[in-house]
């Protein structure tokens, strides 16, 4: 289904009542900007840094969501797909606060190009959403109600009357003009308010505040006792000219009226909110029901959910780590779940590769149901159908490998060969058996230190590859086809980490032997059998799933 603003709320009430019986979710976003500079070998927190402001400052232009309903009536495991392409774009509400679009050129072009997303849509029909700091700038703007101010209205559920008086203080007016026109209204008033029933109303035609907000004070000052059976509200006439009306009722009315003014501003800042109104809805499915959030290759989508949907990322790497595993309790990656089969397609390859008979797995009935105002779904970069085949892949992915449990929560990096993040956990992870990590517990004291006798001034960092160059090179093994680089760690209590990356698999055994001699290192985890677990507080080497 195609979600624009025109059938956004009917659809909201369709898509929850689906997610509530999901067996799961897959997700994909198609958004307007990718960070310029990307490096294969980034630690986890290096990585984040770089896209940060990437996530932060462009915007989302599709969000796909497809949720999964597994067939219980079927003797063969039989689901259904419903996909949800919700076009999003951000909205000032009236120009109550500014925002800003920051659009990526190449990333226009290539949605442009792979005819998944209308941008005429994006901009002349997405549903407005806001971050939880845009909403309660929303929201005191919505609740800046003249009715309820003039009639001094607080909420509170456990009150009788929510109308509070105000400070015995006399009203005062600059304007002695305006001041002899308000206090000869006043006098007409007093008369009314004499013959007066309840359901009467009296109306002062004053368009400038001031003067407004004056005679409210006078009768408030002077009619103290009436006050409880008064309703102030402000509207307009048959000509559209603003007008102060007051309506004379019981106080037990006067409550409800207020009560009922005051819901219909919750309900039009629910329908304000857009998008996020429906994303509280969304998570509080998830985390009631403990439903898995899928996706391929899913970095870049998280960073812009939190970001937009949650509020702007800090430079707090562990931060972002503890929130998404707080709103996605259970998250899987295709990407990552296709790498431990050896499958390193994009999500449309692997998508055809496995559905096609060449694949020799499993087949899963996976029928995507196209509900009313779905148009161009089926096309990739939509984001509706690559979350779609994203959901599909899973299950064939699932199939295959069976018990999945041990890739819950880990999300491999965007274009990065050697790292994971695991949510729920402080240390990430290599995923690949052909890169290694050395750790130095014994630095010089001095970083750069000149050489007088080679005139050459040197890194320590630069000497401590060149060290492990020579020691590899000097192995029995052959270790040519490898690179090494030194960055920071995102591991605690570790400074700098040196990376080794070999094109081929290597003999762990031996690679420790050739290092343990000469550098002293230390373990991030410990995972190696009996044979080698003397090694464990010098070495670390991880394989992939």
């Amino acid at each position: 289904m195609e979600v624009l603003k025109d059938n956004f709320q009917s659809a909201s009430k369709v898509f929850i009542e689906i997610l509530d019986q999901s067996e799961f979710i897959s997700i994909d976003l198609e958004f307007a900007g990718l960070p310029k500079e990307q490096s294969g070998h980034d630690t986890p927190m290096e990585c984040y840094q770089r896209h940060i402001y990437c996530a932060n400052n462009s915007r989302i232009i599709q969000f796909g969501i497809c949720c999964f309903v597994l067939d219980k009536s079927s003797s063969k495991k039989t689901y259904t797909g419903y996909p949800f392409n919700f076009y999003l774009f951000p909205s000032s509400y009236n120009d109550s606060f500014k925002i800003e679009i920051n659009l990526d050129l190449s990333c226009i072009e290539y949605n442009v190009q792979s005819g998944g997303v209308d941008f005429s849509k994006w901009i002349t029909q997405g549903v407005p959403y806001f971050n939880r700091h845009l909403q309660s700038l929303l929201k005191k703007n919505i609740y800046r109600n003249p009715t309820l101010e003039m009639n001094n209205f607080e909420i509170d559920v456990n009150a009788k009357n929510n109308s509070k008086a105000k400070d015995d203080t006399a009203p005062v007016i600059n304007d002695k003009k305006s001041k002899g026109v308000i206090d000869s209204k006043f006098q007409d008033f007093q008369k009314w308010l004499v013959k007066s029933q309840n359901d009467d109303y009296f109306i002062l035609e004053e368009t400038r505040y001031a003067s407004k907000k004056y005679f409210v004070e006078l009768v408030k000052y002077n009619c103290k006792d009436r006050v409880p059976s008064l309703i102030f509200t402000e509207t307009t006439n048959s000509n559209k000219v603003p007008i102060l009306k007051i309506l004379k009722i019981n106080s037990d009315g006067k409550d409800a009226y207020l009560r009922d003014v005051y819901n219909g501003l919750d309900l039009k800042f629910n329908e304000a909110k857009g998008f996020s109104h429906l994303w509280d809805s969304l998570l509080k499915v998830i985390s009631s029901k403990k439903i898995p959030v899928v996706a391929h290759q899913s970095f870049m989508d998280h960073l812009y959910i939190l970001s937009h949907f949650e509020g702007k990322l800090s430079s707090n790497y562990f931060e972002f780590k503890n929130k998404l595993n707080e709103i996605f309790p259970v998250i899987y990656d295709t990407k990552f779940l296709s790498s431990s089969l050896n499958i390193t397609y994009h999500l449309e390859k692997l998508f055809n590769y496995l559905q096609s008979s060449e694949s020799n797995g499993p087949k899963i009935n996976c029928e995507m149901k196209m509900l009313e105002g779905s148009s161009n779904i089926n096309v990739a970069h939509n984001a509706a159908y690559d979350a779609y085949m994203t959901g599909v892949a899973f299950l064939e992915l699932k199939e295959r490998i069976g018990d999945i449990s041990k890739f819950k929560n880990i999300i491999p990096l965007f274009k990065n060969q050697s790292y994971a993040i695991k949510l729920n956990d402080n240390s990430d992870f290599f995923r690949t058996d052909k890169t290694f990590v050395i750790k130095l517990t014994e630095t010089k004291t001095q970083i750069n230190e000149f050489n007088k006798k080679e005139k050459k001034c040197y890194r320590e960092d630069e000497e401590n590859k060149i060290t492990i160059q020579k020691l590899l090179s000097k192995c029995p093994d052959s270790f040519s086809d490898f690179n090494i680089s030194y960055q920071n760690s995102p591991f605690p209590s570790i400074s700098k980490v040196y990376l080794i990356y070999f094109e081929n698999s290597v003999n762990i055994d031996v690679l420790i032997n050739c290092l343990v001699g000469k550098f002293k290192v230390l373990t991030i985890k410990e995972h190696y059998d009996e044979t080698v677990q003397y090694l464990k507080d010098t070495v670390y080497c991880m394989k992939s799933f």
